[in-house]
């Protein structure tokens, strides 16, 4: 009786340790880092922006992720995590932001990023590729962000500070740069 209740407690910890409700990257974390974005409109060239950025990550047990708005999934081998950013939700926030000014295509949004169990932090690296358009307007483009992050578990929303202050929101940077090109391209015409 020992021996099988033994092999039955072994074969519960081996199962529940291998999921993803048992990752270390489980729970809250301030990430902060530098964020490029280039926002090309045809016809009128293109604009780059780079900005220290920050956003607060969480990583749910069910595989559910979460940072300051937008939402995704999340999965975790070893050391290393992959997340697909919802594009759904990306598309209304830029959208809501525009204000009806253009209208937003997610092509690619997928972040990757490894896990440092020691000394507690996670690094990130994502990549969003948008389209944008305003046939009214005769504005067409591509809007591409790139970001590398580093992460610590929470101690508090607003944590992260840079030595000026806290620094920009990762959303909030790509509006703007979004904003700036279309503004400048209303002005040209």
């Amino acid at each position: 009786m020992r021996k099988l209740l033994s092999i039955a407690i072994a074969a519960l910890l081996v199962i529940g340790l291998s999921s993803s409700a048992w990752c270390s990257v489980v729970g809250d974390w301030d990430m902060e880092g530098k964020l490029s974005v280039k926002v090309k409109i045809d016809g009128q060239g293109s604009q780059n922006m780079k900005q220290y950025v920050y956003d607060a990550f969480t990583f749910y047990p069910n595989g559910y992720f979460e940072m300051i708005d937008a939402d995704g999934t999340w999965t975790q081998v070893d050391k290393k995590f992959f997340i697909q950013l919802n594009h759904d939700t990306l598309e209304q926030f830029y959208e809501d932001f525009l204000m009806g000014a253009a209208e937003v295509t997610v092509i690619e949004a997928i972040m990757t990023g490894t896990e440092n169990a020691k000394t507690g932090t996670i690094k990130a690296k994502f990549k969003i590729t948008m389209i944008f358009s305003n046939p009214l307007a005769g504005l067409y483009g591509t809007i591409q962000a790139k970001a590398s992050l580093k992460g610590v578990r929470s101690s508090g929303f607003g944590s992260i500070q840079t030595e000026q202050g806290v620094s920009p929101q990762l959303d909030n940077a790509l509006i703007e740069a979004l904003q700036g090109a279309l503004q400048s391209a209303a002005i040209e015409e």
